[in-house]
């Protein structure tokens, strides 16, 4: 699996319900054996950001966000995969189920069309924010000639 295709897959997957991830990684507790690499852990973090003239470095200030990392391996002695999720929201359930996805997503296991559902889905979720979000930008008009105005007074 080409890994840059692998990490914009796995972004639509924050876009679902977080029912729809459970249910798909809990459907998998017969077949799949998983191995915590890096626990799921959540917390604060600080948000480093550079800045666009002199390119300093500063804190923007905290986020929320859970990490984890696993190993995946199909039980009757299939495929081994390892993968991991950073999420900007403090659940570490969620985050280590999507680390689940994504190591399923790097040994392109027979869950791979079910994964890739889950994709579509969250690429359809976005679509239409991202359509709703553009009708609501035709809609604002500015007029700033009234600021010309303004400045005139």
């Amino acid at each position: 699996m080409n890994k840059s295709y692998q990490k914009e897959s796995l972004r639509f997957f924050f876009y679902l319900k977080r029912e729809d991830v459970v249910d798909f990684v809990t459907s998998l507790e017969s077949d799949v054996e998983v191995v915590n690499l890096e626990k799921g852990e959540g917390g604060l973090y600080m948000l480093k950001m550079r800045d666009g003239v002199m390119n300093d470095e500063f804190y923007l200030g905290e986020i929320s966000a859970a990490r984890s990392a696993v190993r995946v391996r199909e039980i009757s002695g299939g495929f081994v995969g390892e993968g991991g999720a950073v999420i900007m929201k403090d659940d570490k359930e969620l985050v280590t189920m999507i680390a689940i996805c994504d190591a399923l997503y790097s040994v392109d296991s027979s869950y791979y069309q079910r994964i890739k559902n889950l994709e579509i889905k969250g690429k359809a979720i976005i679509d239409d924010r991202n359509t709703e979000r553009a009708s609501i930008r035709s809609r604002t008009k500015v007029d700033f000639s009234l600021l010309e105005e303004a400045s005139n007074e």
